[in-house]
């Protein structure tokens, strides 16, 4: 495992995200299980919090990250990666008196007290009449200040909607040159990239070309597997999936970030007293295919 604090690591670092975890366990609870199973990290999930007001929103709060924070060093892991809310709609205030981009600026602030460099915060569907890059780019840049103030930068992942007939559409960013573009309008002091394999091949791309095509943008990684159907969010190996090609190609790409799997699938098929086992299971796999990238 990486020594907490170490740059040197990151680059083969295996961590994933606390949803079910912290559920299950609660905060410190879930740091302990997570660390027990064999993780460099955590990502920690700020979307649909069931205790959001007591947790994040009441005095109080800094401290609470501190010490949790400190949890996670004594248990040799770290705060990697974040995830914002993702409820804020077309048509909401681009500021704090809008209650879902104030929950993404609290959780901003909150991931910054727990040492995360990088929180990935979701884009935006607009209608068809409105140019989706502008409405994005000004939706990115009123965080901007935050970005600055906490010191994290925020990512841009690569999604998708379905359209009714329960087909994929890459609206949001789906397409390689539509992130890439989407991320190049944007300050590289304060934003990256966040590529999900699983959502680009919902969006009829080859997973390992899309990292390929975003090169150097890509800050972080969502690791999870699916049939090209549905957005499963599974175990690696569970479901067929061109492994080798997306390890060769964060090589190729020298991406320096954290290998961080997104399994709330996965883990969701799993009552709490079989979790530690389940995460044991996964991180066993996720070390072979970092292997892979060695090899």
């Amino acid at each position: 495992a990486c020594l907490v604090g170490s740059e040197m690591c990151i680059r083969d670092s295996l961590s994933v995200e606390n949803w079910h975890t912290r559920r299950a366990f609660g905060d410190e609870g879930a740091v302990e299980t997570i660390a027990r199973a064999g993780f460099d990290g955590i990502d920690y999930s700020f979307n649909d919090m069931f205790d959001w007001d007591e947790a994040i929103l009441a005095p109080g709060a800094a401290g609470r990250a501190e010490k949790l924070r400190l949890c996670a060093e004594k248990n040799g892991v770290r705060f990697i990666q974040a995830h914002a809310p993702f409820h804020f709609l077309y048509g909401m205030e681009m500021s704090e008196s809008e209650r879902e981009f104030y929950s993404i600026v609290r959780a901003m602030e909150h991931a910054s007290w727990l040492g995360v460099p990088v929180i990935v915060v979701h884009g935006i569907d607009v209608p068809g009449y409105v140019d989706v890059f502008d409405y994005n780019a000004r939706f990115y840049n009123a965080l901007r200040p935050y970005c600055r103030r906490f010191g994290i930068k925020a990512a841009v992942e690569n999604l998708f909607e379905y359209y009714a007939d329960g087909t994929v559409t890459g609206v949001k960013f789906g397409t390689a040159q539509s992130y890439c573009k989407m991320i190049d309008m944007l300050d590289p002091e304060c934003f990256t990239g966040c590529v999900d394999v699983g959502h680009a091949r919902l969006t009829g791309n080859r997973p390992g070309d899309f990292i390929r095509s975003a090169g150097r943008r890509v800050g972080c990684v969502h690791m999870h597997c699916n049939d090209g159907k549905r957005d499963m969010h599974m175990l690696p190996r569970l479901v067929p999936f061109e492994w080798e090609d997306i390890m060769k190609a964060l090589d190729e790409t020298e991406y320096s970030g954290a290998f961080n799997f997104e399994l709330i699938g996965y883990l969701g098929k799993f009552e709490k007293e079989l979790l530690p086992q389940a995460l044991q299971f996964a991180a066993a796999v996720g070390r072979r295919l970092i292997e892979m990238r060695r090899q």
